[in-house]
């Protein structure tokens, strides 16, 4: 298949759909119809098809031997967002201002917007793409190393729990560690706190986290956790070999094989001004695709919404109370309540195999979705 990267302002190769795609070609210069890809934010640009780079395009698109592919994969599809809506009205533009037959116009998001009503003026294609599931899939296949169900099954971890966490200032990221603090629970856990560049600039110093967490804990206590801070695994288990992670890629799968499970620290929460959207992340499937069994820090209903893509949970192995909780402080200690019976009495075998089923479950999305794609793009 033959596609063109369209640049009107920065094409973003994590965004793209392309790059999941097999056989493309995108150096040939076509003869029969071929596509170009948008693969970009937008940010601050208020009509794309104002752009030099989407001008060229049109006359192909009119003519019918090229379609359009339009990429925002990463995030959820915000109405507020001035780009998305921008995004949004690409298709309805190409009808009106250019007679541009809208069926050859194909969204690619990580789910339907269905908030975007310029989307569906007229019948373009919005097709909603698992991003992190078939990215991680996508890894994997190129070289990434995780862990085999022979692994898992043989492994002898030296703790419970994998809890993976960046942007502390996250409404539920530094304040659940600090649960877990309080709880006694922390030389259970392989636990890092990672401060981008962006946090240090908002916070030079820890202790400016304080406003955050102090009505959970006491300053003489806090200096402690913050003693403590700089040893999590990011900078110090150096013998272990974990060496520098953070919450992404890449990772050393040694750190699931030494662990039983995972405390996942999803991006949304609904705390506060963070959004309240089911929205699975790299964080949820790293811990899938690696079979660890987990409790969830997220949005309400998250597992119950995890099950309708066809993973399973781990109730009545693992209380799964906390997930209908409606208070985010109160879900957010219930699921630490959880994590705490859990290193009180350890993993139930059963739980490996549901974190078994779990990892196939991605596999089989990943391949579902791959032929999906294909069947798109060869048509």
């Amino acid at each position: 298949m033959i596609i063109k990267k369209v640049n009107p302002c920065q094409y973003e190769e994590l965004e793209s759909i392309s790059r999941f795609l097999h056989n493309v070609d995108y150096d040939s210069n076509p003869d029969d119809q071929y596509w170009y890809e948008v693969a970009c934010y937008g940010s601050g640009i208020d009509d794309l098809w104002q752009t030099d780079a989407m001008q060229k395009i049109i006359p192909d698109l009119q003519s019918g031997k090229a379609r359009l592919a339009i990429c925002y994969l990463r995030e959820v599809a915000f109405g507020h967002d001035d780009h998305v809506v921008m995004q949004s009205k690409i298709g309805k533009d190409a009808v009106e201002k250019y007679n541009i037959d809208p069926k050859l116009i194909y969204y690619f998001y990580n789910s339907i917007p269905n908030h975007l009503r310029d989307l569906f003026t007229y019948p373009v294609n919005v097709i909603p793409v698992p991003y992190f599931e078939i990215d991680f899939v996508h890894r994997y296949n190129l070289g990434l190393d995780i862990c085999t169900d022979t692994e898992t099954v043989s492994k002898k971890p030296q703790r419970t729990f994998l809890d993976m966490n960046g942007k502390p200032d996250k409404y539920m990221r530094l304040r659940h560690v600090v649960h877990l603090w309080n709880k006694r629970l922390i030389d259970n856990g392989i636990i890092n706190l990672l401060r981008t560049d962006e946090d240090i600039r908002r916070f030079p110093d820890k202790n400016d986290y304080y406003d955050i967490v102090k009505d959970i804990i006491n300053e003489k206590d806090w200096k402690k956790f913050c003693e403590w801070w700089p040893q999590t695994f990011d900078e110090a288990d150096v013998e272990q070999n974990y060496g520098k992670h953070y919450s992404g890629y890449p990772f050393d799968k040694k750190l699931f094989l030494d662990t039983f499970m995972s405390v996942v620290s999803e991006t949304h929460s609904g705390a506060h001004n963070c959004n309240p959207e089911f929205f699975i992340t790299e964080k949820i499937v790293r811990a899938i695709g690696n079979c660890h069994p987990f409790v969830v820090l997220s949005t309400p209903n998250y597992l119950s919404e995890l099950k309708l893509l066809g993973y399973k949970t781990f109730e009545p192995y693992i209380n799964e109370s906390y997930d209908s909780e409606e208070g985010t402080e109160l879900r957010m200690v219930k699921a630490i309540d959880s994590v705490k019976q859990v290193c009180d009495k350890g993993v139930p075998i059963e739980c490996i195999n549901v974190a078994l089923h779990n990892q196939q479950n991605l596999i089989n999305r990943y391949n579902d979705t791959m032929r999906m794609l294909e069947g798109i793009f060869n048509d």
